[in-house]
């Protein structure tokens, strides 16, 4: 599990997990950990997805989480203060 701090310091694709005191907690998507894996036992989860971080902003991927059985959520505003970075939203093009 990673911090905010430690990763926008590291580019790459993360899992995060949002908990009901607007704690952020993320780990690399190549890890192969679940949502629910970032939420101890008596935590609760308020948010959760899949967000790029690249240098100077993020971008979402994915909204929501199946291992947690929730659906999407919008952490923007809290994601952009906590990682200090400007975020972008998913776009979808259905042609």
């Amino acid at each position: 599990m990673l911090t905010a701090e430690e990763a926008r310091k590291e580019p790459g694709v993360y899992k995060y997990v949002r908990l009901s005191n607007d704690e952020f907690r993320f780990v690399p998507l190549l890890a192969k950990v679940d949502h629910k894996e970032l939420v101890a036992p008596g935590e609760t989860a308020t948010g959760a997805g899949t967000i790029l971080i690249a240098p100077g902003r993020f971008k979402y991927v994915n909204y929501g989480s199946f291992s947690l059985d929730m659906g999407p959520s919008d952490d923007m505003d809290l994601l952009t203060t906590t990682l200090g970075l400007p975020g972008q939203h998913l776009e979808r093009s259905f042609r």
